[in-house]
């Protein structure tokens, strides 16, 4: 994959540029990034909650970035307390 985007040109092939938590924020150069990382927080969430799942494409559009890194983080918690 990684060859596949750089032969994209959408990513430089730097690997530093890759934040450990790669739920974070995405090295690639491409539009709508914004979009793409708001997914990121909310995937997890509209794949265990249907409310959620239906409402994604708009979830993405607004910015409630901070409170979608709450959501993230409490409910990554909350599963990691049920793995482990």
């Amino acid at each position: 994959m990684g060859q596949l985007a750089k032969d994209s040109g959408i990513w430089n092939g730097n690997l530093d540029k890759i934040n450990p938590s790669f739920f974070d924020t995405t090295p690639l150069d491409i539009d709508d990034k914004e979009y793409v990382q708001r997914l990121q927080k909310l995937f997890s969430l509209a794949c265990n909650n249907f409310i959620t799942k239906l409402f994604i494409k708009l979830l993405i559009r607004l910015p409630f970035d901070n409170l979608y890194v709450y959501l993230y983080k409490k409910f990554k918690l909350k599963k990691y307390k049920e793995i482990f």
